[in-house]
């Protein structure tokens, strides 16, 4: 796909385009200050599904009533 495949819905479509692109090559779209809140569409192109998971499960174990950073991964 290149820029020209691309529908006129803006930002999102160009990050959907290079953010494959870079999955496709193995490369992570974020690095060690996680995905971001921009990002946040796209949590399985920054991490595996096994992942996501166990910060989710270390989240819970460490904040049950998710009072610290509330609505965030970790």
């Amino acid at each position: 796909m290149s820029l020209a495949d691309l529908p006129a819905s803006g930002a999102d479509s160009v990050e959907r385009v290079v953010y494959g692109i870079v999955r496709e090559m193995g490369g992570p779209i974020a690095a060690e200050h996680g995905i971001g809140a921009l990002k946040r569409p796209f949590p399985g192109y920054a991490r595996s599904t096994a992942e996501i998971a166990v910060m989710r499960a270390m989240k819970a174990a460490f904040d049950p009533l998710g009072m610290l950073n509330p609505g965030k991964a970790l």
